[in-house]
């Protein structure tokens, strides 16, 4: 035991490090599909409470009033306050957990699922209005007793003394918080993808380990991979309470859309996980039968464009978030000659002999699986003159790396990459929000009888398109300012 370290404090860290080693383990495990159906339900279950955890540890009377949990606002304290806020999202999210008990079996908690599969409708209904109604009241309580503090965010868009005005504003700000934010984070974060960037964390800091094992010791290497996506989702959420950053908040929220999408679709695909949540309700086949299929005539040109299509979808993916990240540090850093190389390369595959489609979700698979967003779907590779189209994409990426190595042609391409990006992600947000569109078209005018429903998904749909078109053109203009002025 080190010197200095009380014997309580020593084991609470040991514990500490037992549970994170635990949840480690879990997440592995259900990435690799190796996870009995009770502890994948109890693994679900605890991500999305330490997900809540975040967001109340985070304190959301501190992003939007600038107070802190220990103050006062009124006669309770901010931490009952967060909690509350918290509960009442929870509340809405109770259609995650019906959705998690009635699309798996169970032998431990066979009463519990069969539960919520029988009562499923009226505990989604209530605990609907439970979480609607205490936001409401939560609001008007805020509205009388709350201090909005300049530097936090109803500070920045100077709300004013009206309570009827700072009602409103509170109302349409923690409703906003809930349907961009805390449902983002639960419904892909926390269910779907929580273990894929666990083992991500795993691969990354191993690797760091291995060239600089010198700055790292045990401890450190699991408490940074038990926290990682904790400590991502909470640096994120701190955006919204900075006016110097909160439309880089905003623009990136869309672009996370697409990070998400890589743990979604594409390393299921490469990992033929087609036991994770999306692919088992949209039936997706292995991108390994796919290229079986395809390779029948000529293996070494399938193998080619479906590497090279890969390669490129996973670019364009990951290229907004490297252009925000720009726009975050202020700073230019360039693209390596290699790299603008393979992107050039890899693109007149990903256009001309297409592995992968995107298409909104709409119509019978939306009222199938009940999702909302953008299906990538993976084809065979039937293109024409497919040999031909390889053997130019070669040379087209060679040439590009040989130009790549003068100064101002390299800026070319490094411009043309961020134009081919930002119009393959802006494509992205309009099939995801045309997914959206369809789904409220739907659902608002089934329940046209029921206005308390009506009102509140039509608020949660106006949110949403705002937040898409305000975000996006925010995006474009910081982009156009900083990158091609």
């Amino acid at each position: 035991m080190p010197a200095g370290v009380r014997v309580e404090s020593y084991f609470r860290i040991r514990l500490a490090e037992l549970v994170l080693l635990l949840l480690i383990l879990l997440n592995v495990f259900d990435f690799f599909s190796m996870l009995p159906e009770d502890i994948s339900f109890v693994k679900e279950i605890l991500s999305i409470v330490l997900m809540a955890s975040l967001f109340y540890h985070v304190g959301i009377t501190w992003l939007f009033f600038g107070a802190k949990a220990d103050e006062s606002s009124g006669v309770v304290k901010n931490w009952f306050v967060n909690l509350v806020i918290v509960f009442s999202y929870l509340a809405f999210l109770a259609k995650n957990v019906v959705s998690i008990t009635s699309e798996a079996g169970s032998q431990i908690f066979s009463g519990i699922f069969l539960f919520f599969s029988t009562f499923g409708v009226q505990i989604e209904r209530i605990s609907f209005y439970f979480g609607a109604v205490m936001l409401l009241l939560v609001s008007l309580y805020l509205a009388f007793f709350s201090v909005v503090h300049e530097r936090s965010f109803l500070g920045n868009i100077h709300v004013g003394k009206s309570r009827f005005v700072k009602f409103i504003a509170i109302f349409l700000a923690l409703n906003a918080f809930y349907i961009l934010v805390f449902d983002l984070v639960m419904e892909w974060l926390a269910v779907a993808v929580d273990n894929t960037l666990i083992v991500s964390a795993i691969f990354v800091y191993l690797f760091f380990i291995v060239r600089h094992h010198r700055k790292f010791s045990a401890d450190n290497f699991i408490y940074k991979i038990g926290s990682f996506s904790e400590r991502f989702y909470e640096h994120a959420i701190r955006f919204f309470h900075d006016k110097q950053h909160i439309f880089l908040g905003i623009s990136g929220l869309l672009v996370l859309h697409l990070i998400t999408e890589i743990s979604n679709f594409i390393l299921p695909y490469i990992f033929n996980r087609t036991s994770s949540m999306y692919f088992e309700m949209l039936g997706h086949r292995a991108l390994y039968s796919l290229w079986a299929e395809s390779a029948v005539s000529s293996p070494v040109f399938v193998s080619f464009a479906y590497v090279f299509n890969i390669a490129s979808l996973f670019m364009l993916m990951l290229m907004p978030a490297f252009i925000w990240h720009e726009l975050y540090v202020n700073k230019k850093e360039g693209i390596p000659c290699w790299l603008l190389a393979l992107f050039f390369c890899a693109l007149p595959s990903f256009f001309l002999a297409p592995a992968f489609s995107l298409v909104p979700i709409t119509g019978g698979v939306m009222e199938k699986t009940g999702l909302v967003g953008v299906d990538i779907v993976a084809n065979s590779i039937s293109a024409q003159n497919l040999e031909m189209i390889i053997v130019l994409s070669l040379v087209f990426g060679a040439v590009l790396f040989a130009c790549s190595l003068n100064a101002f042609l390299k800026r070319l391409e490094y411009h043309a990459v961020i134009i081919v990006s930002l119009a393959f992600l802006f494509y992205y947000l309009y099939l995801f929000y045309f997914s959206v569109f369809s789904y409220y078209l739907v659902l608002i005018p089934a329940l046209a009888s029921e206005w308390f429903f009506v009102f509140y998904f039509a608020l949660f749909f106006v949110l949403k398109i705002l937040f898409a078109v305000l975000g996006s053109f925010k995006l474009l203009a910081q982009v156009v300012k900083s990158h091609l002025l």
